[in-house]
């Protein structure tokens, strides 16, 4: 605000002082009163910022005048931390012009935080097995910023059957909820945590079958060569039976060698050994068999051969594997019956053995000659 006093000593020199009053007359003006939003947490309520003024003069002074707080005095209610404040502020200009806001926010316990969540877990299951989170990453922990005390508990959605003939009674799946609850006003926050229980391989053989030399009329299946006995470790009551393949080893017309592989397996979750395990079977093929019997039961013509091979047998052929003089493997096939062909095409000219394995493992030795 000014005042001027001005004298036009070109026209008057006498004449009086003209006066020109400048003042400021307009008030600031409130440009933003909800600075920090219209709800606050209660750890905020100390640092609720000013409103914002502007002013023609661009100078203004803020300033609170009044706040006013609904809080309950007492810290174990919840109206001490969730309650509304009232403020009025000021904006003042240099002359003195001002202008009050008053807005209201409303307060709100903080949030629960999380400290420490246990990681997801795999157990290995066992009649005993301890689930507590003792036993599966420790409890979880959570704190409040407006220092109130928090409750943490845990409630669990479990997928096991209890049909104890059921596989999943040995193998199933937990989702265990974590919540964190804040002591005066209750509001709780979550945390998942996965917890999976596998049954692992427990089966071991009580008794394993000896290598046994059978006959050539004696049958070769488990009942007679010897069959495995077990049982599985953790759950003893668990069925147990096995399974078996036969690979043979070495044949000739006088015998043949099998590796007979058995594999312990139960019968809830069909778990298995972890390797099998190997009886030798050999097959007597002489006993009370006249030299070349099986030798002339298989017939290999044309010989020589040019194009094509036939092979006619008075027992079931298994399969056939021909070796060149050269010691070469060139094919092996299986006949679908008792006869079948073989394509010799493309084999060089030379001469090749045919090992012909018959269905009652005997073994019959051909040796056929390729011209072109």
């Amino acid at each position: 605000d000014t005042t001027l006093g001005t004298i036009d000593w070109h026209f008057n020199g006498s004449r009086p002082a003209q006066l020109i009053e400048v003042r400021d007359i307009e008030n600031p003006v409130v440009t933003n009163w909800n600075t920090g939003g219209s709800s606050i947490y209660y750890s905020q309520v100390d640092s609720v910022p000013l409103a914002e003024f502007s002013d023609n003069s661009g100078i203004v002074n803020v300033s609170r005048l009044e706040h006013i707080s609904t809080q309950d005095p007492d810290p174990a209610n919840c109206s001490h931390y969730e309650y509304t404040e009232t403020f009025t502020d000021r904006g003042e200009d240099p002359t003195g012009n001002i202008k009050d806001t008053t807005f209201t926010r409303t307060v709100m316990i903080d949030p629960n935080e999380w400290t420490f969540v246990p990681m997801n877990q795999q157990k290995t299951y066992s009649p005993n097995l301890n689930l507590s989170p003792e036993n599966t990453g420790g409890w979880a922990t959570a704190t409040n910023p407006a220092g109130v005390g928090v409750d943490v508990d845990y409630e669990d959605a479990s997928t096991r059957n209890p049909d104890t003939m059921s596989c999943q009674h040995y193998n199933w799946h937990i989702d265990r909820t974590w919540e964190a609850t804040n002591q005066p006003c209750g509001n709780p926050i979550y945390e998942e945590q996965d917890i999976d229980v596998i049954k692992n391989k427990a089966l071991v053989y009580d008794s394993f079958p000896e290598d046994i030399t059978i006959g050539l009329n004696d049958p070769k299946t488990p009942s007679f060569t010897g069959e495995p006995t077990g049982h599985d470790t953790i759950v003893p009551w668990f069925p147990t039976t096995y399974n078996y393949w036969d690979e043979l080893i070495s044949a000739t017309q006088n015998d043949s060698i099998w590796d007979r592989h058995f594999e312990l397996e139960e019968g809830i979750c069909g778990t298995s050994t972890n390797s099998d395990s190997t009886q030798r079977i050999t097959r007597d093929l002489t006993t009370g068999v006249k030299e070349n019997t099986w030798q002339d039961l298989v017939t290999v013509y044309p010989n020589p051969a040019k194009n094509k091979l036939g092979i006619q047998s008075g027992i079931k052929i298994r399969s056939v594997k021909v070796v060149s003089t050269l010691g070469h493997k060139l094919q092996i096939s299986h006949p679908a019956s008792c006869t079948g062909s073989i394509y010799v095409t493309r084999w060089p000219e030379g001469v090749y053995c045919l090992q012909i394995l018959l269905e009652n493992d005997a073994v019959v030795v051909k040796k056929v000659l390729i011209r072109r």
